[in-house]
């Protein structure tokens, strides 16, 4: 039995994204399709990828001292009460633990700063940051969204227990299945309050 689920819809205002799956799933593509053009855009990855943003704006690693440079910026800009909303794209595969710490800082106050953050990451990549104990989990990090390209049966699995418990997870298994099949994605509002878990399930394609 399929169940409808509502197109992805963002809200007009600076969100932060985790885009997860497996190698070659799309999540590249997928952190292209949800670029502003209008917003200065930062990129940490590689330059192919995203040959649009200028050289000076693309830097083939994260690190605190990058990350500490756009929280000053962001935050003179936003004194100054300037229109200062950006984009930080983080799309290089791993990263480090000293970063994580700083990156996850960032998360907790991007709509501060009017920073809108994608991150591209494999499923373990994003999970293994949270403590071994599955209650802990929803606590980090804080994205309002995680975008769920396809995935290997085990991160699915791991990507439902910290995400969806409250699902069963037969009903959770047939909706992802459903919605990233051809390169679509389910996504996850983690930003929503709402007790029914199915009103936090979207889906998104990029056309």
């Amino acid at each position: 039995m399929r169940v409808r689920i509502p197109a992805l819809q963002l809200p007009d205002r600076p969100c932060s994204i985790a885009v997860i799956g497996a190698a070659k799933s799309g999540k590249t593509t997928v952190c292209r399709s949800l670029i502003d053009a209008a917003n200065m855009t930062l990129v940490c990855g590689s330059n192919q990828d995203y040959q649009y943003v200028p050289t000076a704006f693309v830097h083939s690693r994260l690190s605190c001292n990058l990350l500490k440079r756009i929280r000053q910026r962001q935050s003179a800009l936003c004194r100054q009460r300037a229109l200062a909303l950006a984009t930080l794209v983080v799309d290089q595969g791993t990263i480090d633990d000293a970063v994580w710490r700083d990156l996850r800082q960032l998360l907790t106050n991007a709509r501060t700063y009017r920073l809108s953050v994608l991150c591209a990451l494999a499923p373990l990549e994003l999970l293994r940051q949270y403590d071994q104990d599955p209650n802990d989990w929803p606590d980090w990090p804080a994205f309002d969204y995680v975008i769920c390209c396809a995935a290997a049966p085990e991160d699915k699995q791991a990507i439902w227990q910290c995400y969806l418990p409250a699902m069963p997870w037969e009903a959770f298994s047939a909706i992802f299945d459903q919605t990233t099949a051809a390169f679509g994605c389910l996504v996850i509002d983690l930003s929503s309050c709402n007790a029914n878990v199915l009103s936090r399930l979207a889906w998104y394609k990029v056309e």
